[in-house]
C-alpha cells in the first residue's frame, strides 16, 4: 500500500477530536465527540447498529515497562441499544498486543448515571506503546470526565482477562493498521509521540 492509499485509509476512520490529544475512530459520518460539562462526550449520528466508537489516544510505553497500572474514569450513558466502556491496550514491538481490557465482562449498559469505571493492566518489560480509550457500540450517547492513569501497586488485582477482542465487523480494518497510518498522520502533521497521557481531565480544546 503506497502513501497516499495510506492517507486516505486513515481519512476513513480517524478524526481529531475537539479535545487536544484525542483522536475519534469511527466510520465518517456514524459517530461524533462533542464536549460535556467537565468533560467529553460520544454519540451516535445513524442508526447502524453494528457499527462502534472510540474516544482514543496513544503514548509510550517506556515510562511504565514493568509496572501495573490504572485507568479509570467516570462515565455516564444515556440510552445505550448495546454496550460502552472503557479500553486500555499495551502493545509491543510490531504492535503484538501484550495485555488488554476493553471491559466486554462488565459493559455498561442502557442509562446509567455518573459512575466510575476502572482498568488494571500490566505493562510488560518489551512494551513499546499504551493504547487509551472510551467506546461506544451501538447507538446514542456516553460522556466522560475525571480519567486518571497511574501506576499502582503489584497486588492490585487485574481486571484485564487477556486478548479476547469483542468480534468486528469484516470490513473494518485491523487494530495494528489503524494506529500505524494515525502515527503516521501525527509524523507528517509534526506533533511528538506522548510519553505519557495528555489532557485526561478534557480542559485543553483543540
Amino acid at each position: 500500500m503506497n502513501l497516499v492509499a495510506l492517507l486516505a485509509a486513515a481519512a476513513a476512520v480517524y478524526t481529531q477530536a475537539p479535545h487536544k490529544g484525542w483522536f475519534i475512530f469511527a466510520e465518517p459520518g456514524s459517530y461524533e465527540a462533542g464536549i460535556d460539562r467537565d468533560g467529553a462526550s460520544l454519540r451516535s449520528l445513524k442508526p447502524q447498529q453494528q457499527k462502534f466508537a472510540l474516544l482514543t489516544q496513544f503514548f509510550s510505553a517506556e515510562r511504565f515497562r514493568g509496572r501495573r497500572v490504572r485507568y479509570a474514569a467516570w462515565i455516564r450513558s444515556d440510552a445505550l441499544s448495546h454496550w460502552a466502556g472503557l479500553f486500555a491496550r499495551v502493545d509491543g514491538e510490531e504492535m503484538v498486543a501484550l495485555d488488554m481490557d476493553q471491559m466486554e465482562s462488565r459493559p455498561i449498559r442502557g442509562t446509567t448515571p455518573w459512575t466510575r469505571h476502572e482498568i488494571v493492566i500490566d505493562v510488560a518489560p518489551e512494551a513499546t506503546e499504551i493504547v487509551l480509550a472510551v467506546q461506544l457500540a451501538g447507538l446514542r450517547e456516553i460522556a466522560v470526565r475525571k480519567a486518571s492513569f497511574e501506576i499502582v501497586p503489584p497486588e492490585t488485582p487485574k481486571t484485564s482477562p487477556g486478548i479476547h477482542p469483542v468480534p468486528r465487523p469484516a470490513d473494518w480494518q485491523p487494530w495494528p493498521a489503524d494506529r500505524f497510518i494515525a502515527r503516521l498522520l501525527c509524523l507528517f502533521a509534526s506533533c511528538e509521540r506522548s510519553k505519557a497521557p495528555v489532557n485526561l481531565d478534557f480542559s485543553e480544546l483543540n
